[in-house]
């Protein structure tokens, strides 16, 4: 009786570490997705499976498979954040759209 009464503290009050490691997520060898996608990281929180994007970069298409697939440190269409796109004229820099840098003039240019 005392095995039966472990086995059922087991489904309800989980181990700690089902509820925080990728490989064990809410129950034993139930690993989270998103293992070798680009730039992704998976997390387990509680027992759920999630994920983020390492630092600077985005999953601006909502496909998972690709990952986080824009750096948006240097991308004219997503600079600094999903769908921010530079002015004509603007390059993105350090996820900010700048204006480029304009040529030299005059008798001085080679």
């Amino acid at each position: 009786m005392n095995a039966d009464r472990h086995a059922a503290a087991s489904f309800t009050d989980p181990p700690r570490d089902l509820e925080i490691t990728d490989n064990n997520c809410g129950g034993c060898n139930h690993r989270c997705p998103g293992f070798g996608r680009p730039h992704f990281s998976p997390t387990c929180s509680l027992g759920i499976c999630g994920g983020q994007c390492e630092e600077k970069f985005a999953d601006c298409d909502g496909i998972a498979s690709n990952g986080c697939e824009i750096d948006t440190r240097v991308d004219n269409r997503n600079c600094g954040a999903c769908g921010h796109a530079c002015l004509p004229g603007q390059v993105c820099s350090g996820g900010q759209c700048l204006f480029a840098p304009c040529e030299p003039e005059g008798p001085t240019a080679k």
